[in-house]
């Protein structure tokens, strides 16, 4: 098991993030979505743990916690930009959560939460665009 071959999913793939669920809790994210059949993710899972979700045409690898906490320190350093940016976001993020039931630090997920967001690229929507009215 090399995880330095998941450089490339990451690049490609994923989507990093840190979201909000219910009042306030959040949790650090690492979604991959193959929609050009580039990676087996049932493969990747089986190895390197995880769990994937389907719906319909779209299948998504989820990491969990331990994963991000295991793996993102080796794949960081090789990493570049925004993908870089976030990746180290969401794994001082990992480091907040201490699993199911106990207490998160929410003041410092909260500010993790608007630094990643600042790096997330712009939606388009149709109220930029006054001529969809």
């Amino acid at each position: 098991m090399n995880p330095l071959e998941l450089i490339g999913v990451i690049e490609e793939c994923a989507t990093i993030t840190i979201q909000i669920k219910g009042n306030f809790s959040y949790y650090p994210s690492v979604r991959i979505q193959n929609r050009k059949f580039y990676y087996d993710l049932y493969e990747l899972k089986e190895k390197y743990g995880g769990f994937i979700n389907e719906y319909g045409t779209l299948t998504t690898w989820i990491w969990n916690i331990e994963m991000i906490k295991k793996y993102l320190p080796l794949i960081i350093p090789h990493l570049e930009g925004k993908t870089k940016e976030k990746a180290e976001i969401v794994l001082k993020a990992s480091n907040c959560c201490h699993g199911r039931g106990k207490a998160q630090d929410k003041e410092q997920l909260k500010e993790l939460h608007t630094q990643i967001k600042k790096l997330q690229a712009p939606r388009i929507r149709k109220s930029d665009f006054p001529f969809w009215e």
